[in-house]
């Protein structure tokens, strides 16, 4: 009996599997040409998208708000064993309103011992942190863009009160407060955390030499004409000192 070839292997009109893969498959219909073609247009459309969205980006970052703490004083002479009275001046660079302002001040505060020569340097506060639980609110009001807004506070408020101590009356010792504002533009929520340093500087108010007696007239004088000693002037109010922080000042 004949072998009618069982086995495949010795069959040489046995047709072996087709086992290219499924992009050799398409491609010998493609030239090598047009696959170059396409993969840089494609390439292409992924930058050029890249491109827009970094635009819009930076169009939309250079027309929002922009809230700033410019400027925070004492909004009055300071009373000893009172909690010292500040205003913060807010102001929207952007060209877009700030909405549902939201100022919070004091978030932290505390005292601080005058450097010497008024080296400030090498004081630091650490990471302001005072934004991470505050956002907008519906009645925070709007800072107009180009506009200034001033709010007022206090130290007596917040976990830890702070008050005018005699040390701060006598330039002694600063008073350090951080604060935050959040607000809303038409798209997000924004933050801005600050940080200053407030203090006083006492009046020095130097003696008033006396005016030197005249020679009396040949007529008698008048009780009005009589030389009279000069008057020292009233003490002048306190002169204030402020400075930002070297650390603690961020906006997003």
């Amino acid at each position: 009996m004949s072998d009618n070839g069982a086995s495949g292997g010795d069959n040489p009109n046995h047709q072996q599997p087709n086992r290219q893969k499924p992009f050799a498959k398409w491609s010998k219909y493609v030239p090598d040409a047009d696959i170059t073609t396409a993969f840089a247009t494609f390439l292409l459309v992924v930058v050029g998208a890249w491109g827009v969205v970094e635009t819009k980006h930076a169009l939309n970052a250079s027309e929002r708000a922009w809230v700033s703490a410019i400027d925070v004083n004492l909004q009055s002479l300071p009373i000893e064993n009172q909690p010292i009275r500040m205003s913060a001046q807010l102001s929207n660079s952007g060209k877009d309103p700030a909405l549902d302002v939201n100022y919070v001040i004091p978030v932290e505060q505390g005292m601080i011992d005058k450097p010497a020569g008024s080296d400030f340097t090498k004081v630091t506060f650490g990471e302001n942190s005072t934004c991470a639980k505050y956002g907008p609110i519906k009645t925070g009001g709007v800072i107009p863009p180009n506009m200034t807004n001033i709010r007022t506070s206090d130290s007596g408020r917040g976990d830890v009160p702070i008050y005018a101590t005699p040390e701060f009356m006598r330039g002694e010792k600063l008073y350090w407060v951080m604060g935050c504002v959040a607000y809303r533009t038409v798209e997000e929520v924004h933050h801005t955390a600050y940080c200053f340093i407030i203090g006083v500087i006492p009046p020095s108010a130097a003696p008033v030499a006396a005016i030197p007696p005249q020679t009396p007239p040949a007529n008698p004088p008048s009780p009005d004409s009589q030389p009279k000693a000069a008057v020292a002037p009233a003490a002048l109010p306190f002169q204030e000192f402020r400075t930002t922080c070297n650390s603690g000042n961020w906006a997003d």
